[in-house]
């Protein structure tokens, strides 16, 4: 399960189409430039995401890194570090990213 935070509706396709089959999206979240609210309520959904273990990586765009900068993991993921969670990468790389960059590369 992957959460997407990307600048746009098509980069978030893009992201997607590289996962295939592989990886449930089951949060795609859009930055909005013009919006300083967007990056709160991305962070948000983020949060309750990773409490909830709705989510098990968030792959961040290059381009929307200052959204997750201050996103912390919740006590609850005590083993597994932010930097095996969140991912900053591109679409064309993502499936490799999660493959072996995610803890779940750890549990293959």
């Amino acid at each position: 399960r992957v959460a997407i935070v990307a600048p746009s509706q098509s980069v978030v396709e893009r992201f997607e189409k590289a996962l295939g089959t592989y990886a449930d999206v089951v949060a795609p979240l859009i930055v909005s430039e013009q919006e300083e609210s967007s990056t709160t309520s991305i962070q948000t959904k983020l949060n309750e995401l990773l409490n909830d273990f709705g989510a098990d990586v968030v792959l961040v765009a290059p381009a929307c890194t200052e959204v997750v900068v201050s996103l912390e993991l919740p006590s609850s993921w005590s083993s597994i570090k932010l930097e095996e969670v969140v991912l900053e990468t591109k679409p064309v790389g993502a499936l490799a990213a999660v493959r072996t960059q995610s803890w779940l590369a750890r549990r293959s």
